[in-house]
C-alpha cells in the first residue's frame, strides 16, 4: 500500500512567477499587456533552469504571454510546453501600466481623500476583490461606497 504521506508517491504542482520586465521593475501593474523580460528577468530566468537543471517535469504549462514564455523558454522547458490562454494575468483596465501611487492619486481625485484612505487601509482586500470580480474593474468607485 502507498504511503500518502509519502513525498514520493504524491504529485506535485510547482508554480514559478516570470522574470523581471520594465513594468514589474519599476512598480507599474502588468496585466494583458504583454511585455517580455528585461536584461535582468533574462538573467533571473536562466538561473532558474540552472536551479532547476535536474528537475524532469510530467507536464510544463505557460500563459501566452511573452514574460511568461520567454522564462520557460529560458529556463530550459519550452520543448512540450503548452500554452494556456487561461493562464493569461487579469484586466487591471484602467490601472493597467500605473503604479500603486499613481492608482491612488485617481482614486484620491475621484473620490476625495476620506475614500482614498480606505483604500490604503483596506488596499489589500480592495485589490483582492478587484482581481476576482469584472463590475469592480469597470467601477472601482464603487467598492468603496
Amino acid at each position: 500500500m502507498t504511503n500518502p504521506y509519502d513525498r514520493k508517491s504524491r504529485p506535485e504542482l510547482w508554480l514559478i512567477r516570470h522574470g523581471e520586465t520594465e513594468w514589474s521593475a519599476t512598480g507599474q501593474h502588468t496585466g494583458r499587456t504583454d511585455i517580455g523580460l528585461n536584461e535582468e528577468g533574462r538573467r533571473e530566468a536562466r538561473r532558474l533552469g540552472d536551479r532547476l537543471a535536474k528537475c524532469r517535469f510530467t507536464r510544463v504549462i505557460t500563459s501566452p504571454l511573452q514574460r511568461a514564455a520567454e522564462t520557460c523558454r529560458l529556463a530550459g522547458y519550452s520543448d512540450g510546453a503548452e500554452h494556456w490562454n487561461d493562464l493569461v494575468e487579469w484586466d487591471y483596465g484602467d490601472y493597467e501600466g500605473i503604479t500603486t501611487e499613481q492608482a491612488m492619486s485617481t482614486l484620491q481625485t475621484l473620490m476625495g481623500g476620506n475614500y482614498a484612505s480606505n483604500f490604503v487601509r483596506f488596499g489589500q482586500m480592495y485589490r483582492v476583490m478587484v482581481q476576482a470580480s469584472p463590475e469592480y474593474r469597470a467601477k472601482p468607485e464603487d467598492l468603496l461606497h
